[in-house]
């Protein structure tokens, strides 16, 4: 990190590209993702092969700033219309409705064409794509944890009644990890557990 002094009288603070992260508080990844995001995000020198990038961290934060105000109105603009597409689209009152039926059909399309195009670049997910590939992720880290414990008990001729209390506990540790996601992001809601996730306090206890 280096100072240098503007053309007035700020103080411009040069940093590379893992300073920066640490300036903003986020991960490399991150950084990354806003230089493809923003084609105006603010860089003093592109990086290269045996040159570092270069920001002036005070400029970013000001654009990032900025950049967040932007998209909070952009979103504020989106949530008021659709809560007119909520609207009937036939006005049941004496007073005309704010958006005709032909003009909300094109807001719907432009809203759906733009959360594709969201989707595509990245910076929306699909909840079903999501949701299965958590399942699926949940149900290997359960089933590999079975292995190693029944594994470890036959390595070191552990007791039948260790191995149960291990797969109790277990058993303790995959459902307090299924609250904890279904309170958190919802993304495995009741009724999509994975199969395997109910035998630990059962089937799987047969050890002999």
């Amino acid at each position: 990190m280096s100072l240098s002094l503007s053309s007035g009288a700020d103080v411009a603070v040069r940093v590379n590209k893992r300073e920066l992260a640490r300036v903003l508080a986020v991960s490399l990844p991150t950084i990354n993702a806003y230089l493809d995001r923003y084609t105006d995000f603010p860089v003093l020198q592109e990086g290269t092969n045996g040159r570092e990038w270069q920001f002036d961290a005070t400029a970013v934060r000001a654009f990032m700033a900025a950049k967040e105000r932007e998209e909070e109105a952009a979103e504020l603009r989106k949530q008021e219309q659709i809560a007119q597409l909520a609207m009937p689209l036939e006005s049941t009152s004496d007073q005309p409705s704010e958006i005709n039926p032909g003009d909300r059909l094109k807001l719907i399309r432009s809203l759906a064409a733009e959360d594709e195009l969201r989707l595509k670049r990245g910076f929306l997910v699909s909840v079903p794509a999501q949701r299965q590939a958590l399942t699926a992720a949940v149900a290997r880290w359960n089933r590999a944890q079975l292995a190693t414990i029944r594994q470890a008990g036959r390595d070191f001729n552990l007791p039948d009644s260790v191995i149960r209390s291990l797969l109790d506990r277990l058993g303790e540790a995959q459902r307090q990890l299924i609250a904890d996601l279904k309170m958190d992001a919802g993304l495995l809601p009741d009724g999509l557990l994975p199969a395997d996730m109910t035998q630990t306090g059962d089937a799987e206890r047969r050890i002999a």
